[in-house]
């Protein structure tokens, strides 16, 4: 591997020194040291220097604020943060990784966002510059929650993979049946987005994503883009039932379902078990099981394709 790739591998890179962090008491000032959530798990391979370092305290403060809004969040089965240049790159330097999982570098092509995996030392979240970037200089007010909910999302994400995947410290193997592996997707990303909404922020992006991928299987109502669909829906409803400011987020996360009576049905009971999993997970600090979602999740996915199916 070259100098570039081994800089980026999450087995061979180099981290930084922890950045030193204070919290502000009362009204009086004072000042109290907090250890770095994150501690010396950051691998930024900035040649600036002054960079590298705001880049690092930004990456420590946003870990520990959601630490504080989250105190059941852990981040001790974390192995790496890495900050790649972009995405593309870091997929390149853990494709052993990777493969060792079953997720291919055709897998990863087109994609440019963030993204954490399972390793034999534990969970690696890589964290492309231009997210970073929005989160340390935005342009407006959206980069700003992009930035911050999308670094929040994945450090969930280190939490709930941990559980699932590197149990005991040891690496488990994804699960390999498709309704399990739709169930875990839809579970992950609900989960990642139900710890990385704050009340103000704005749910429109989930709100793109769910009816762009409605439209696509109405037009098309293929098993994998009804699969695309659902793994959006529980996104969505993972933030908008966060601060439960409407009064039927599960509704509110997935109302084209509205049109369709047993689509609106097998939807709820699907919001139930995720709810039901994310409060055994909180309550036990286990990874939750995933039999009554792997359930509701095919029973929606069915409903989908026949009511859409008969409908064209």
């Amino acid at each position: 591997m070259n100098q570039p790739l081994a800089a980026l591998c999450a087995l061979t890179c180099e981290t930084e020194l922890a950045t030193r962090l204070t919290a502000v008491i009362g009204d009086g000032g004072d000042e109290m040291p907090i250890a770095p959530p994150l501690g010396d798990k950051i691998c930024c391979p900035v040649e600036d220097a002054a960079l590298r370092q705001r880049i690092c305290t930004q990456l420590q403060l946003l870990a520990a604020a959601q630490s504080i809004h989250c105190p059941w969040l852990s981040l001790a089965g974390l192995y790496r943060v890495i900050v790649p240049p972009d995405r593309h790159s870091a997929v390149l330097a853990n494709e052993r990784l990777l493969t060792a999982i079953g997720q291919s570098r055709a897998a990863h092509e087109g994609k440019q966002g963030a993204f954490a995996f399972p390793c034999e030392r534990g969970i690696v979240v890589v964290l492309p510059m231009q997210i970073v970037g929005y989160a340390l200089a935005p342009d407006t007010e959206v980069q700003r929650q992009y930035g911050f909910t999308t670094i929040w999302h994945e450090l969930a994400h280190a939490h709930a993979l941990a559980l699932d995947y590197w149990p005991q410290g040891q690496l488990r193997r994804p699960r390999a049946s498709a309704s399990l592996q739709l169930a875990s997707l839809m579970w992950h990303e609900f989960f990642a987005d139900r710890h990385s909404h704050w009340p103000g922020f704005s749910c429109a992006f989930e709100h793109q994503l769910v009816e762009r991928a409605w439209q696509q299987v109405k037009a098309s109502p293929t098993s994998a883009h009804v699969g695309q669909l659902l793994v959006d829906v529980a996104r969505a409803y993972g933030r908008i039932g966060a601060t439960r400011t409407e009064p039927f987020p599960w509704v509110a996360a997935f109302p084209q379902a509205q049109e369709l009576a047993p689509v609106a049905l097998a939807w709820r009971t699907c919001a139930d078990d995720l709810d039901r999993a994310c409060a055994s997970l909180v309550a036990t600090n286990e990874s939750p099981d995933m039999s009554a979602l792997e359930r509701s999740s095919q029973a929606l996915s069915l409903a989908c394709q026949t009511a859409l199916g008969a409908s064209l």
